[in-house]
This record gives C-alpha cells, sequence and structure tokens, in this order.
C-alpha cells in the first residue's frame, strides 16, 4: 500500500495501533480505518480480494435502494480439495440464505461476505459498527444481523465478473477455513443449518438412495422404475456438471463429485462441531476458538 501513496494523492495509508482486549484483529482495523474515513459510503475489501475496474461503479448503481452491500466474488481453484469441496460448501450457503430473502426487508434472514461489504456510513454508525462486533469471527453475517434487526435495506448478489478471490490455498487451510466458518455459521443460522443439511444429503445422493434401498430390501424394480431413476440420475450428474461450469469455470466432470464434496464438507463441519463440544476447540489463524467465543 505504502509503493501506491505516491501514484494515488488521495491514498492515506495508516498504522494500526496496538489490538486491544477483547477485540479481532480484523475488526479492529476496520474500526480504526470507519473512524478515520469521511465518506459517506464505507468499502470493506479483503487483502486478497481481486477487484476488476467496473466494480465502484456497480457498487454505487446499487446504493438508492440499499444501507448494506455485499457482492459476493467468484472463487478461484486451485488445487483438487478446493474444485472438489468448495462449490459443494458455496452451493450449500446458497441454499441456507438465499439472497431473494435477504434481499426483502420483511424478512428476517440476513446476509453479507466481507471480502466485499459496503455499507452506508451513518448505518454504520447506527448499529456501532466492528465495535459491535468486536469478538466475532464471523463479522460480516453479524454485521447484516444487526442491519436487519435495525430495519436497514440489505443487498446481496454474486458478481463473478466484478472481482475474484482465492480463499484457500489447499488441504490445510481449506479445512481449516470451511471448519471455523461451518461452526461460526452453525450458532448464526441455528436449526436452518440442520434443514438444509438434510435437504442437500437427500437431493444429491436420492437416486442412489433410492437404488441402494432397493438392493437391500431385495426390492423388485420395474423397468420403468429403473428408467425413471437412471434418467434422474443422468439429469443429476449434467445439471451439476453446468454449474461448476458456470459458477466456478471448472471442468464440468468436477460436477459429478459434487454430491462427495457435499458429504466431505458435512463432514468437516461435523468434526469442528464435535471438536468444540468435547472442548478441543477449533484452530484458526494460530488461535484456538473455544465454546465461548
Amino acid at each position: 500500500a505504502q509503493t501506491y501513496h505516491h501514484r494515488l494523492p488521495h491514498l492515506s495509508v495508516v498504522s494500526g495501533t496496538e489490538l486491544p482486549h477483547n477485540w479481532t484483529g480484523k475488526n479492529w482495523a476496520c474500526w480504526q480505518a470507519a473512524c478515520l474515513a469521511q465518506g459517506e459510503w464505507l468499502l470493506f475489501l479483503d487483502a486478497d480480494v481481486i477487484p476488476g475496474p467496473d466494480l465502484l461503479h456497480a457498487l454505487i448503481l446499487a446504493t438508492p435502494n440499499s444501507d448494506m452491500i455485499s457482492f459476493l466474488p467468484f472463487m478461484l481453484l486451485g488445487t483438487w480439495p478446493e474444485r472438489l469441496i468448495l462449490p459443494a460448501f458455496l452451493e450449500f450457503l446458497g441454499a441456507l440464505y438465499p439472497f431473494t430473502l435477504v434481499n426483502r426487508r420483511s424478512s428476517p434472514l440476513a446476509f453479507a461476505i466481507g471480502q466485499c461489504l459496503m455499507i452506508h456510513t451513518q448505518a454504520y454508525r447506527a448499529i456501532d459498527g466492528h465495535a459491535g462486533v468486536r469478538m466475532s469471527i464471523l463479522e460480516d453475517m453479524q454485521l447484516a444481523t444487526r442491519a436487519k434487526r435495525a430495519g436497514l435495506r440489505l443487498y446481496v448478489a454474486e458478481a463473478p465478473d466484478l472481482l475474484a478471490v482465492r480463499m484457500y490455498l489447499g488441504w490445510h487451510s481449506l479445512t481449516e477455513g470451511l471448519t471455523k466458518n461451518a461452526v461460526a455459521g452453525a450458532r448464526h443460522a441455528g436449526p436452518r443449518v440442520a434443514l438444509i443439511t438434510a435437504q442437500r444429503l437427500i437431493v444429491g445422493w436420492l437416486p442412489l438412495q433410492l437404488l441402494l434401498f432397493g438392493w437391500l430390501t431385495h426390492m423388485q424394480l420395474s423397468t420403468d422404475t429403473l428408467l425413471a431413476l437412471g434418467v434422474l440420475l443422468i439429469a443429476q450428474i449434467l445439471i451439476a456438471g453446468w454449474i461448476v461450469r458456470k459458477r466456478f469455470r471448472i471442468n464440468p466432470a468436477w460436477g459429478v463429485l459434487l454430491p462427495v464434496g457435499t458429504l466431505m464438507y458435512f463432514f468437516i463441519a461435523a468434526n469442528g462441531l464435535i471438536r468444540l463440544w468435547l472442548g478441543i476447540g477449533v484452530r484458526w489463524k494460530g488461535r484456538v476458538l473455544e465454546a465461548k467465543d
């Protein structure tokens, strides 16, 4: 950031002060910056986000009817664990938080992603900003919840052509990050997590489940039933291939493994919840998150 200072006259690079007690590092950094900013809107971008040239224009276009705006970036997937598990995780996230409901003012459902979050300064002050979620490791979701409860207008959208990010760099960082997200997300979403988990498992494995049930119970399935199950399975594979190609721009063959990725994500999430329940805690960036966090 310092190297750009002479090229951007209006850029101010500020060194943060020592982290106070009962604050997470990111929330403290964001709060310090927000207190110094003097604009009508505050835009928070994660350090690993790659913004496109049209991002600011698109955000400004969304401001007339919104108090808080959050754009989901295009997800860059490198290693095989990323390509296997992250599409399943993001599909689960989309089912857990349908954006049509999030964007409806009358709906209590709230969602935001800290990778790209813009909020009107008055709205930010009204909900105490990052000071109000100072200890949260899911500060984006907590800010969205506080905004919804205050009657503010949320607008969330996928923006794969406006910004991109690579969240994880392989198996270790992926499992650590998803474990943390799963634990924090389960606390935030409550019973909806169990409901959507059951739904994703049923939908993702339905054709195979029916065939396996027939085989285990020695049920004589008619030719028409077998044909229908086969067509359903093929349709499921084709749709999954289309999803991973369109949303993640990877080989559609990865769509065949989407149900497997779903199972692996649920295993990672369950492991985190069990560790928390046993009092072992969940590790995130050198810090052990415990039940009280």
